[in-house]
């Protein structure tokens, strides 16, 4: 398929993209998992193992583990949860090898982060992590120059799955909903692009999909699957 089919049929003339993070473009659930174990150890709480976590908590946001784990965290107030979380997040990825950083890429998506910027296409990247994790996971991985804008849990008053980090996204590219492709993985990151009015692809790094699931461009397992 040539370049102008690809983005014809794939894209259908959109004028910017925007990239959920975690479990879409970058595969970094199990260091999550890591780093969240890590934090209940440090919290008193060692009985988790991080294949446990993992299979529980993959595609949450640290405010919904905290919800959920709040009665065992005692005297841990939310925020000292996420910043100690975040800090273990950090030094667990500073301390991955090259190699293995370049592991974590979803499969496909520097091509077509490549292909899209090539072509003037606006590329924003909407996540639920705070500032710093963003920061240093795009830098790490070196996907950060392909986005033109990147969104925070604290760059909006109302995080996902509220769609206000989407339309913050849009209205700093100038684009209206009709102009812009979301894709996002997890239940509370589609909703929240769902009600941003913006077409939705579900991306799912881990499932194999249907020859039904493939054929109806609404969900991927590899961003190749578009090239």
């Amino acid at each position: 398929m040539t370049t102008a089919a690809i983005l014809a049929s794939c894209f259908n003339q959109k004028q910017a993209v925007l990239f959920d993070m975690d479990g879409t473009i970058l595969n970094t659930e199990p260091l999550h998992a890591k780093a969240l174990q890590a934090t209940l150890s440090s919290l008193g709480l060692p009985d988790y193992s991080a294949s446990d976590l993992d299979q529980t908590y993959a595609g949450k946001s640290d405010l919904e583990v905290y919800q959920d784990l709040k009665d065992k965290l005692k005297a841990t107030t939310m925020a000292d949860f996420i910043n100690l979380k975040n800090q273990q997040f950090i030094w667990a990825l500073n301390e991955l090898p090259e190699l293995e950083v370049a592991k974590l890429h979803a499969p496909g998506i520097h091509s077509l982060l490549s292909l899209l910027k090539g072509h003037k296409i606006k590329l924003g990247l909407v996540s639920a992590s705070e500032r710093d994790v963003i920061d240093t996971l795009l830098k790490k991985s070196g996907l950060l120059p392909f986005f033109d804008i990147t969104i925070s849990r604290t760059d909006t008053t109302n995080s996902k799955p509220h769609p206000d980090p989407y339309l913050s996204a849009m209205t700093q590219l100038q684009v209206s909903c009709d102009q812009v492709l979301i894709f996002e993985d997890s239940v509370t990151g589609l909703q929240a692009a769902k009600q941003s009015g913006a077409s939705v692809i579900q991306v799912d790094l881990h499932a194999p999909l249907t020859p039904t699931q493939r054929q109806s461009n609404k969900r991927i397992s590899n961003f190749y699957n578009l090239q």
